[in-house]
């Protein structure tokens, strides 16, 4: 089942919150022994000598991190995190082109999503208009997805809201972050059945590079459109 916290789901989470590990450094590992479970420990030994040398002892001080891997395993099964690995078959593929790891998400994916966009710095008549757009889009059906931040994204999700149906988020932070800076919205918006997604490891708080990285994300679970 997709989102499960599996021993190699464990330990792929275990290299992934490590200083310097991205997509190409767990893709490279995922080629050369087809799992992150089996023999985990001294695969990784092997492929950080054979590749990373110079790496080898800071990595594994990471792994021995018990007291911070139980916290974080604890964070995302009390709040019903899905864990979604690039290896699982419920990854979406085209994430591969976005050099994505992992997708965290609260909630389920929507059928019909449609995606708004646009600045914090919106006008009053711009935030009402998207305000009114979103809620019309929620009253037929559809899901309406945005970033969760200031301005008109906040607008979208309120309006949706208001209109009775459901909304998702796809932060520009980590899920941690996420829910601990907006816990309010973040429970209206999983009450009324929508979702929460992040890209980023769960930790991760947000920067000037991660909101315009997932951009590319909102856009691509609103597939029946964007404004």
């Amino acid at each position: 089942m997709a989102g499960l916290l599996t021993l190699e789901v464990k330990n792929f989470l275990k290299l992934a919150t490590a200083k310097g590990v991205g997509f190409k450094f767990l893709t490279r590992f995922y080629s050369e022994y087809k799992t992150f479970g089996g023999d985990f420990e001294e695969n990784l030994k092997g492929f950080l000598k054979k590749h990373f040398p110079k790496r080898v002892e800071e990595i594994q001080t990471h792994l021995k991190r018990e007291e911070f891997f139980k916290k974080l395993f604890t964070f995302l099964e009390k709040n019903g995190v899905k864990v979604i690995p690039f290896f699982v078959q419920e990854y979406p593929k085209k994430l591969l082109e976005w050099e994505i790891p992992a997708i965290y998400l609260i909630g389920e994916l929507p059928e019909r999503g449609f995606s708004i966009v646009g600045t914090r710095k919106a006008s009053e008549e711009g935030k009402k208009k998207a305000r009114e757009f979103a809620k019309a889009l929620a009253q037929n059906g559809f899901t309406v997805i945005s970033g969760g931040a200031s301005g008109i994204d906040l607008q979208a999700h309120w309006g949706a809201l208001e209109g009775g149906g459901k909304t998702g988020i796809v932060a520009g932070e980590g899920i941690y972050r996420f829910l601990k800076n907006n816990p309010a919205l973040a429970g209206k918006v999983l009450k009324n059945g929508g979702f929460i997604l992040s890209q980023f490891s769960p930790l991760t708080a947000g920067a000037r590079w991660t909101f315009p990285k997932r951009n590319a994300l909102i856009a691509y679970f609103g597939n029946y459109g964007t404004l």
